[in-house]
C-alpha cells in the first residue's frame, strides 16, 4: 500500500495520461487561478510565484496556460527530436497539464501565509536597503514565513519531478538523454516565459 501511494506521488503518469490527465490538469489549473486571484498571486514564470497587483481572474488563468503551453511545445519538439518512439501530442498535453498540479498546493500555501510572508519580506527589504519604516516582526510571523518557504521549496521540487516524469512517460525518454533534454527545455522555457511577461504580458513589478 505504501509503495502504491509513493508511486502515485512520484509518477501518476503510469496510470493517468492523455485526455483524462488533460481534464484533471485543466481543472487544477482553473482552481489554481481562482486561489491566485483571491491572493493576487502571480505565476509569472515556469517556476515563479510572486505577490503582485490585482487583476481580472482571466489573467491568472492565462498565466497558467502560457506556462503550460510553452513547456508543451518545447517538450513535444524535444521528444520528436530525441525519442525513437512516436510522440502523441495529446499525451504531452495531458501529462504536463497534470504535472502542474503541485502549483495548486504552492498557491494555496502562499494564500494562507500571505500576511506573515509580506510582513517578513518587507522587514527584510527595509533592513537590506535602509528604506521605509522598520516594523517589528513577531516570532509567529517568522515561524510561518520559514514554514511556508520550506513547503514552497518542497512543492517546487515535487513539480519539477512531475514535469520530468510526464516528459519521460509521454515521450519515452529516460536516462541521460531524457534528463539533459528536459533541463534544457526547462531553462529555455523559463527564458521565453520571462520575455513574455516582461514585454508582452506584464501586470506589475513583483513585491516578492
Amino acid at each position: 500500500m505504501k509503495q502504491q501511494k509513493s508511486s502515485w506521488l512520484l509518477n501518476p503518469f503510469l496510470r493517468i495520461a492523455g485526455a483524462q490527465a488533460l481534464g484533471i490538469g485543466l481543472a487544477a489549473m482553473a482552481l489554481t487561478a481562482t486561489l491566485a486571484y483571491l491572493g493576487a498571486i502571480h505565476l509569472d514564470g515556469i517556476l515563479d510565484l510572486h505577490y503582485c497587483g490585482e487583476a481580472h481572474w482571466s489573467i491568472y488563468f492565462w498565466e497558467g496556460l502560457i506556462n503550460w503551453g510553452i513547456m508543451v511545445v518545447l517538450l513535444y519538439l524535444s521528444g520528436a527530436v530525441f525519442s525513437d518512439s512516436k510522440i502523441r501530442l495529446i499525451d504531452v498535453l495531458g501529462t504536463h497539464a497534470l504535472a502542474r498540479f503541485p502549483f495548486l498546493v504552492m498557491v494555496g500555501v502562499a494564500l494562507l501565509t500571505a500576511s506573515s510572508t509580506k510582513q517578513v519580506t518587507a522587514y527584510i527589504m527595509s533592513t537590506l536597503h535602509g528604506a521605509g519604516e522598520l516594523m517589528a516582526v513577531s516570532a509567529g510571523h517568522w515561524a510561518v514565513f520559514i514554514l511556508s518557504t520550506a513547503v514552497s521549496l518542497l512543492t517546487l521540487v515535487w513539480a519539477i519531478i512531475w514535469m520530468y516524469r510526464a516528459y519521460s512517460v509521454s515521450c519515452n525518454l529516460q536516462g541521460k538523454k531524457g534528463i539533459i533534454s528536459f533541463i534544457a527545455v526547462l531553462l529555455i522555457s523559463e527564458v521565453i516565459a520571462k520575455l513574455i511577461y516582461l514585454y508582452g504580458f506584464e501586470i506589475c513589478t513583483p513585491s516578492l
